[in-house]
């Protein structure tokens, strides 16, 4: 399920790693359900859409498609982050989601484990169906 809140972008600063940290304002009333909706999806690619339609003016017609096709690129795959460390970012995310906390060094070992085997697993099953 994808939402949609009005927002005033308040800041932004750059950040060491190259990229910014953005603080949005939104004068929605923000219940328990959003606030939930929003720790829950920590993580997740959003969209930002930065207009020059001032705070509390009418917000013009969104084009989705349009705005996907002119997306900044994203270069955090070009960072040398390789494909396990991506995965093991997932697997972090699906803790902190299921557990609603972030794990201890132990319990996300752990994790990360049980997650692993589980892949191991679906592969080899794979493997032994092509005889």
């Amino acid at each position: 399920m994808n939402k949609t809140y009005p927002v005033e972008l308040y800041s932004s600063r750059r950040t060491g790693d190259e990229g910014c940290s953005i603080t949005l304002h939104t004068t929605v009333e923000a219940d328990s359900d959003d606030i939930k909706y929003l720790d829950e999806n920590r993580g997740n690619q959003c969209f930002l859409l930065v207009t020059n339609v001032t705070t509390g003016l009418e917000v013009p017609e969104i084009d989705i498609e349009k705005l996907k096709a002119s997306m900044v690129e994203n270069k955090v795959y070009d960072k040398n982050i390789s494909p396990s460390e991506r995965q093991r970012r997932k697997i972090w995310v699906l803790f902190c989601k299921e557990k609603d906390r972030e794990p201890t060094k132990e319990e996300f070992e752990d994790y990360y484990m049980k997650w692993m085997d589980k892949v191991n697993d679906h592969l080899a099953e794979k493997i032994t169906g092509f005889n």
